[in-house]
């Protein structure tokens, strides 16, 4: 991300979607699956791509005429991290607690084991499964 005081220039998106994966290695295979073993069929990558640019289209305007706020609560209500344990690398420190909330700046809360509450806007978060972290 690159801003200036209250001017964001761009953004830098990372999404990583196993489509049509069917075998794992066997340190993932209890942690990954796939669309294709999801959805119990193969998924056309293309129509996938477009729809999720489409997607990305609607709510990129959304924000730009109406705010964060605006999409917050559609973020907060489908979100698999909120309520959950997890791991955040931040720059050169790990970060470890439980996700409490997405703040009104689109910071991510976690309130640690201490009872310290940070709110982090950028890292690399691992929510803890059954087994570990994901």
């Amino acid at each position: 991300m690159s801003s200036e005081i209250d001017v964001v220039n761009y953004i830098v998106i990372g999404i990583g979607i196993n489509v049509n994966c069917t075998e794992f290695p066997d340190d993932l295979k209890e942690k990954a699956t796939s669309l294709q073993l999801e959805l119990e069929k193969p998924v056309d990558r293309k129509k996938l791509l477009a729809s999720l640019l489409n997607n990305l289209e609607i709510y990129y305007k959304e924000y730009e005429e109406k705010g964060f706020e605006s999409l917050r609560p559609l973020i907060l209500e489908n979100s698999i991290t909120i309520g959950k344990e997890v791991r955040v690398i931040y720059t050169d420190r790990e970060i470890r607690g439980q996700a409490i909330a997405i703040d009104k700046e689109g910071k991510l809360v976690i309130k640690t084991e201490k009872g310290e509450e940070i709110a982090l806007l950028s890292g690399e978060v691992s929510v803890r499964g059954l087994l570990d972290y994901i």
